[in-house]
């Protein structure tokens, strides 16, 4: 292969390695939003001012919106939540695999050569007549 043709490879999978990662911090922090339900009431209004401080207006109603999903039943999940659900599963599978993958290919596998009738070491006469017909 020539030196482009790995270069174009290596950036392009630079490239879907930036793509995971920014979807999985993306589909997290949407998780995260859901997860705030715990912190409002089912029938709020309006967002803690607690967040307001915290986070500021705009991201303190984006929070609060998710929050208000998080009181959703999982059939009435928007399906923004259930795709960003999906994607931080399949990328955290995706990522374990090849953990896994590059600890094989690590791993130095042992070399188990056949043993040859020359490295046997017999005392014949101790054994007697070997039959080789058999």
């Amino acid at each position: 292969m020539s030196d482009k043709t790995n270069i174009s490879k290596k950036a392009k999978s630079e490239q879907l390695a930036t793509m995971d990662t920014n979807m999985l911090v993306g589909s997290l922090k949407v998780l995260d939003g859901v997860l705030g339900f715990a912190d409002i009431d089912a029938d709020a209004e309006d967002p803690p001012d607690e967040w307001l401080r915290q986070y500021g207006t705009k991201e303190a109603h984006r929070r609060f919106r998710l929050a208000k999903a998080g009181w959703e039943s999982s059939r009435n999940l928007p399906s923004g939540v259930k795709i960003a659900t999906t994607l931080v599963t399949e990328i955290m599978k995706a990522k374990a695999m090849q953990q896994v993958e590059e600890r094989y290919r690590t791993l130095k596998q042992p070399r188990v050569d056949k043993p040859r009738a020359t490295d046997i070491d017999v005392d014949i006469e101790k054994f007697g007549e070997v039959n080789v017909d058999e």
